[in-house]
């Protein structure tokens, strides 16, 4: 069993960053430490159930993860991050199904080379947030105070939200000897703003969110910008290969986040009961998927009047995947899940009721990129965008010729995860460049119709990663 275990992988990255132009500078996440960033070079079928459905006996645990013991005033940050989250999540399924009915143009989609598939959305809103804590910092006055309480987070200084971060950063990274969960930032600076870059915000910077500093000559792709990519790749395993494309080399600079994850799960799948079959696209499409199955096992869940979420843990438990079969409608799924998110949060945490099923997932490989404009304005966050308000002197002294005058203009996140019997691989980034219904469970959960997922820590019910699976 433990082979099996150590075999099956699951490895999620997630990487955001912030784009902000005249000065540009930009934001990313994904998960590893921080390593030290490289000098430029010189150019720089279905089993018959074993047991009676219905009984209440769970697997035993194999070495129960820790909590993480929490302040009364660090729960109440974790609520507000909690809330933020499926706020985002919902912000961003609301536009992206508003591009695909052509409702809204998405004006940023060629720019970016956007390729991903607008059925399927993978996010990482506590990334995000991570990454708009950076930006707080380097704002400051009301550009700083927008972002503070537009993450829930109002009548907290930047300080005490600093430390949570800090604190939550290093509690997730140490909860599961088994698995691999990093969180990595660095902060990348053109030369030219070397003079009037503050060292308190590089000490911010470094103190609390363990973010080493670079000066470059540009954010070419083909010259420096490569190292931002080489870096991301290091702290990824090599999964986020290329972080960045950023369309305009003369940016002033780069805020980075980026969450890795990688961690097996407690009972695999096995590999001899995947079949072909048939996944029914939201768009009335078919497509063939290879698809995955549990035995006859006791599962957490939540069953609610639009659908039904089973928990799914890796390694010592610490974190878990929550899958949700809507009953019907995708829509109505989420819309559930984000009027009352303190079921999957439930669920999360592992307090909540365990059921008999059979589980069936589709193997599945997808990236997706979103630009988070929209999304973080709908959220609230506006007069960082806006060129004639920003305001960034958290992190630069005014210039009279100009040079530090700055302001966000791209907020884009891009994800990819991929998921089969032995391993799930999954990265995001960002850049700002109990029943309550009438109907019966079914005994066989098949996700053969468009689902969703949740990626959560277990004491805090913390959402790590996000997901809309809807077309193949």
């Amino acid at each position: 069993m433990r082979k099996k275990i150590i075999n099956s992988l699951e490895r999620l990255a997630c990487r955001m960053f912030i784009l902000l132009i005249a000065a540009m500078g930009f934001i990313s996440c994904s998960e590893e430490s921080p390593a030290l960033i490289p000098e430029p070079t010189e150019e720089e079928p279905i089993e018959e159930p074993k047991e009676e459905p219905g009984t209440n006996e769970e697997p035993t645990p194999i070495g129960r993860s820790r909590d993480i013991l929490l302040s009364a005033e660090q729960q109440k940050l974790v609520d507000a991050t909690i809330s933020t989250c499926f706020e985002l999540f919902r912000i961003q399924n609301e536009i992206e199904k508003k591009k695909r009915n052509g409702e809204i143009e998405d004006e940023f989609a060629k720019v970016f080379y956007d390729t991903s598939n607008p059925a399927n959305i993978i996010s990482s809103p506590l990334g995000m947030m991570w990454s708009l804590s950076m930006l707080a910092n380097a704002a400051d006055g009301n550009s700083r105070q927008q972002i503070i309480e537009s993450m829930n987070f109002d009548g907290y200084p930047i300080e005490k939200i600093n430390s949570f971060f800090n604190f939550i950063g290093t509690q997730l990274m140490t909860l599961d000897s088994s698995s691999k969960l990093n969180i990595a930032n660095s902060v990348w600076l053109r030369h030219m703003l070397r003079p009037y870059v503050k060292e308190s915000f590089l000490n911010i910077m470094s103190d609390s969110f363990n973010a080493p500093y670079k000066y470059i000559e540009s954010f070419s792709p083909n010259y420096d910008g490569a190292l931002i990519n080489e870096w991301a790749a290091r702290e990824s395993d090599g999964f986020i290969n290329p972080f960045v494309y950023i369309p305009d080399a003369e940016n002033k600079f780069l805020l980075a986040n980026l969450i890795y994850f990688n961690a097996g799960w407690t009972l695999p799948f096995d590999e001899e009961k995947s079949a072909e079959e048939t996944f029914y696209n939201e768009d009335g499409t078919t497509s063939k998927v290879k698809m995955m199955s549990t035995d006859y096992r006791q599962f957490k869940k939540v069953s609610a009047d639009e659908y039904v979420a089973l928990r799914m843990p890796y390694g010592n438990e610490a974190f878990a995947m929550i899958v949700v079969w809507p009953r019907e409608d995708i829509d109505k799924a989420l819309a559930e899940i984000t009027d009352n998110p303190s079921r999957i949060t439930n669920l999360a945490k592992d307090i909540i009721v365990v059921d008999g099923h059979i589980l069936r997932i589709p193997k599945f490989d997808f990236k997706f990129t979103s630009v988070f404009n929209q999304i973080v304005n709908g959220l609230g966050i506006e007069e960082i965008f806006d060129e004639s308000m920003a305001n960034f002197d958290g992190m630069l002294v005014d210039d009279p010729n100009g040079w530090t005058e700055a302001h966000a203009s791209y907020a884009i996140q891009t994800c990819r995860i991929s998921i089969d019997e032995k391993k799930t691989e999954a990265g995001a980034g960002s850049y700002i460049l109990g029943h309550s219904g009438e109907n019966p469970d079914p005994l066989v959960i098949t996700l053969d119709r468009p689902f969703l997922f949740f990626i959560s820590e277990r004491s805090t019910g913390l959402p790590i990663f996000m997901g809309r699976i809807a077309q193949f």
